[in-house]
């Protein structure tokens, strides 16, 4: 029985919105998600689905399983939130989960304040993964720094630039689109105040890099 280590806990959703792009680019589009009770061990139920779907394979019995038309699939976690994602092809997870599971190029797949889908560009002219607020996240975020645009306390310019540097969500594409919409709102609301503009270069453009995984997740695996 060869021991594998499979790597599937995010140590932040920074990590695994990184990790989730990776996979949805590589061709898994079905997914699952779900949360783990807390009274249940995250480390268990983590072992428990990785043995029960064969997701720690070695990589020969992987690409085995590809030529016979089995699906490729992979697992990751945050805290208590994981996912089950796969590739086209047979496999168990598209019985066993027939009624919730989802098709990323269909239906966005929420986590953390985000909404993730695998679309089609018409501007690059190609598909890609685009990741952006959700609506509710975007809403109460667009509600936040309206009241700041005409609060005494930030009436300086520099005040409020320095509330949108400070904003934790990484700067997709998207999500830049969507703090720049904001940012347009919260400088009409200050002229209006008569209070003067906040910069556009407050929003942040370099996403954060950090590694993806806590430690690999110890798992037997036997020959496919």
């Amino acid at each position: 029985m060869a021991k594998t280590n499979y790597r599937c806990e995010a140590k932040s959703i920074d990590g695994f919105l990184a990790q989730l792009i990776r996979y949805v680019a590589s061709g898994h589009y079905f997914y699952v998600t779900g949360r783990i009770p807390d009274r249940k061990d995250v480390a268990a139920v983590d072992r428990k689905l990785i043995a029960l779907y064969g997701i720690a394979k070695p990589r020969w019995a992987r690409a085995r399983r590809r030529l016979a038309g089995t699906a490729g699939i992979h697992y990751l976690r945050h805290n208590r939130f994981f996912l089950l994602i796969a590739t086209h092809g047979k496999h168990a997870l598209f019985t066993d989960h027939a009624t919730t599971i989802r098709d990323i190029r269909r239906q966005a797949l929420h986590v953390g304040g985000y909404a993730i889908r695998y679309t089609y560009s018409e501007r690059e002219k190609r598909w890609k993964v685009f990741v952006r607020l959700d609506r509710e996240t975007y809403g109460n975020l667009r509600a936040h720094m309206l009241v700041l645009a005409i609060r005494t306390s930030h009436q300086s310019p520099e005040a409020l630039e320095q509330e949108f540097r400070q904003l934790h969500w990484q700067p997709y594409e998207p999500v830049r689109r969507q703090l720049a919409a904001i940012l347009k709102a919260v400088n009409r609301r200050r002229r209006y105040a008569g209070y003067p503009p906040v910069s556009p270069s407050a929003i942040p453009t370099m996403r954060r890099i950090s590694s993806v995984f806590v430690e690999p997740c110890s798992m037997s695996s036997e020959p496919a």
